[in-house]
């Protein structure tokens, strides 16, 4: 017998083949071309499963409008698309909690399958805050599915949407649960919202933080695993680590993780695992699911006509053209962002990041859209009191970003490239003046730090505005924590910046030239 593992992770809200960072409405993404292909395999053969991996809630500009502006339903357009696929088993991912935990609860309680968190715990108890596993049949084949997320959820979310939550290491969850799951199953499949430390083919280390992703380590210490399913990472990777297949198949459902597993049945009556493949598929081929489409039309027109109001105008050049000119020059966008951070939490140092290669800047005439695909992450702010050792080392991790090329250019180093490019741990700072040297040493490259114009000493008090991801201490930050937070200021960033916007329609583009980097 043959049974299909079809798996999705990190949708991140995208629906519709459109890419709202693109503006386009052609590309090969979204749950409603993966249906497409789910369906044609559905047709073709008999023994055929999903599971969504996580991350479906939250990280594109419709999610934001759901969020915005339903609210009490919760996020019931995807949660419905999933059910609409016919989806078999679902996984809490880390950014499920962005929202809140009454919004997310709407989602898990529209679902018509079993969302799963086996390491999500109660803290009063012990025991998991969700179901932790499900049983599928499959004409008498019963296929156990474990759900686990990365244990590092604390690290970033706001404490008041996981109040009453402990993440458990999902090694020693995996542990308790796969041998219970194996009395009761014949099959046993992992999906883990987390993605591989090293490279399962070179053992090459591939993971930013020790103990965010340990995907490798599940197989070498949990026997009885028999496919795992992984995401997190955003990559696309498949294939066979130590005889389990394996997927990771990328984001906004650009991909699908296939794996096939070829089942045999024992004298016993049980069946086990004769032959085994895994491979990503992409919805190139196929059409966009009319049903999920004419189901979320409405709601696609509201999206695109909020993304498409002007709301202001820029006297001035705020566009991003250089990527790393932008970075090394205290781009007049970044000043923008600084500035209304500071205004808002009224301490005048502050720090954001441009997140990633897409973002433009804003154009003379200002929409929506341009906004929120600036300003891509569902962040809020935190007033940091720090030390002026803990400001330096900040500043010594964001010079690290850099590295000079052959022939003398500005290039992004290693640490920040691969296995991916981090932008978004790359911070900019206003309100102090500092110079990069990149011709030194890391962790020996800030030359210059003054604030007020007077040198910043190890033991100065600073208070720092920053998003809540750095705040505690996301993207080896560690001079960074919620220890250090003395203010919470509770409102998301891109709404903050249209709020603004709307009242102040005419932003200046300004440039401090506080930065300085010499290479």
């Amino acid at each position: 017998m043959d049974l299909y593992v079809f798996a999705t992770s990190d949708v991140h809200g995208y629906i519709g083949p459109t890419d709202y960072l693109a503006n386009s409405k052609s590309t090969n993404l979204g749950l409603a071309k993966a249906a497409g292909v789910i369906e044609s395999v559905r047709q073709q053969h008999e023994h055929v499963i999903y599971i969504d991996n996580g991350d479906l809630i939250q990280g594109s500009a419709l999610a934001q409008y759901l969020a915005l502006y339903y609210p009490e339903k919760g996020p019931h357009a995807l949660v419905d698309c999933l059910n609409r696929m016919g989806c078999d088993v679902g996984v809490i991912g880390n950014h499920e909690f962005n929202f809140g935990r009454a919004y997310m609860d709407k989602g898990l309680h529209d679902a018509t399958f079993p969302i799963l968190g086996a390491n999500i715990l109660k803290e009063s108890t012990g025991e998991p805050a969700f179901q932790p596993y499900a049983i599928i049949e499959r004409q008498g084949i019963r296929i156990g599915v474990l759900g686990l997320v990365t244990e590092f959820v604390p690290r970033w979310e706001k404490s008041a949407h996981i109040k009453g939550l402990r993440f458990a290491n999902p090694i020693e969850t995996a542990a308790r649960w796969v041998p219970i799951i194996r009395e009761k199953a014949d099959i046993v499949i992992v999906s883990y919202h987390g993605g591989f430390e090293r490279d399962p083919e070179t053992g090459e280390s591939i993971s930013l933080q020790k103990g965010e992703n340990v995907a490798c380590a599940l197989v070498d210490e949990v026997p009885g695993i028999d496919a795992l399913i992984t995401g997190h990472q955003h990559r696309q990777m498949c294939g066979i680590y130590k005889n389990v297949p394996f997927v990771m198949p990328g984001w906004r459902a650009e991909a699908l993780g296939l794996i096939h597993l070829c089942l045999e049945k024992g004298a016993d009556g049980s069946y086990q695992v004769a032959c085994h493949d895994a491979c990503l598929l992409n919805s190139g081929h196929v059409e966009p699911n009319p049903d999920i489409m004419a189901a979320i039309g409405p709601l696609a027109q509201e999206v695109e006509e909020w993304l498409d109001q002007p709301i202001g105008r820029v006297e001035g050049d705020m566009e991003i053209r250089d990527p790393i000119f932008a970075r090394s020059h205290m781009h007049p966008y970044v000043d923008f962002v600084n500035r209304l951070q500071m205004q808002v939490s009224g301490v005048d140092i502050s720090c954001t990041a441009i997140f990633n290669a897409q973002s433009s800047g804003l154009p003379e005439t200002v929409t929506v859209r341009n906004i929120v695909n600036n300003y891509v992450y569902a962040n809020t702010l935190a007033v940091l009191d720090v030390s002026g050792e803990d400001l330096k080392k900040a500043l010594e991790r964001c010079a690290a970003f850099y590295k000079i090329n052959e022939g003398g250019s500005l290039g992004i180093s290693d640490a920040f490239a691969k296995p991916f490019i981090q932008y978004y741990n790359y911070d900019m700072y206003s309100g102090i003046d500092y110079t990069m040297d990149i011709r030194k040493p890391v962790g020996e490259r800030i030359v210059q730090l003054l604030y007020h114009g007077e040198p910043v000493h190890a033991d100065q008090r600073l208070k720092i505005v920053m998003n809540n991801y750095r705040a505690v201490g996301g993207g080896e930050y560690p001079m960074y924590g919620k220890e250090k937070v003395v203010q919470d200021i509770q409102v998301d960033m891109a709404d903050l910046i249209v709020e603004y916007i709307v009242h102040n329609p005419v932003i200046k583009a300004q440039q401090s030239n506080n930065l300085q980097v010499l290479y």
